[in-house]
């Protein structure tokens, strides 16, 4: 599947960004190409992904001097306190094993400024053709419905909720 980041997923993202941010971390960044979107709006970024081939390919196709990717873990970050001003989650953290979900968001919260945002992106799927086919296939069903718990359960915490809303983002399937 392929996500359409030049409308309603950019627009959201910019919007959950404190304006002119310094250093941003993408965790699991994939492909990269969010990373690469925002380093054009950030002084540095970094993306975490802990496939090391997703990595060397992110790397290859986003090259940008302030856009740095690295394997790592969402649930063992390799930085200490307070390093970045945004952490974004961006259809990741239902990737993160169920049992460490609740770790890589204190990991986020424990690198983040005084003031900065942490920005959680998980997909969910509405009715009608395209949900109920993806409900079908999705081995991921479970762990994207305990991520969104995971993130509603931090309000309150060590973060206060800004905002929560559903966008819409076109997806389009290859040779389907």
């Amino acid at each position: 599947m392929n996500i359409d980041i030049s409308s309603s997923l950019r627009r959201a993202l910019w919007e959950s960004l404190i304006g002119n941010q310094p250093l941003v971390l993408d965790i699991g960044c994939g492909d990269g190409k969010i990373a690469g979107y925002l380093a054009k709006h950030s002084k540095r970024i970094f993306g975490f992904d802990p496939d090391i081939r997703i990595i060397e390919k992110a790397s290859k196709s986003n090259f940008k001097n302030n856009l740095h990717f690295l394997v790592c873990r969402g649930e063992a970050i390799c930085f200490g306190p307070m390093s970045f001003d945004s952490i974004l989650f961006c259809q990741s953290l239902h990737h993160i094993p169920i049992k460490y979900q609740s770790r890589a968001l204190d990991e986020a919260g424990s690198i983040l400024t005084v003031g900065g945002r942490l920005t959680i992106v998980e997909p969910v799927y509405q009715k009608g053709s395209f949900g109920e086919i993806t409900a079908l296939y999705s081995s991921e069903r479970k762990s994207k419905r305990l991520a969104i718990q995971a993130a509603r359960s931090l309000s309150g915490n060590v973060f206060s909720l800004i905002s929560e809303k559903t966008i819409q983002v076109k997806c389009t399937c290859k040779n389907f």
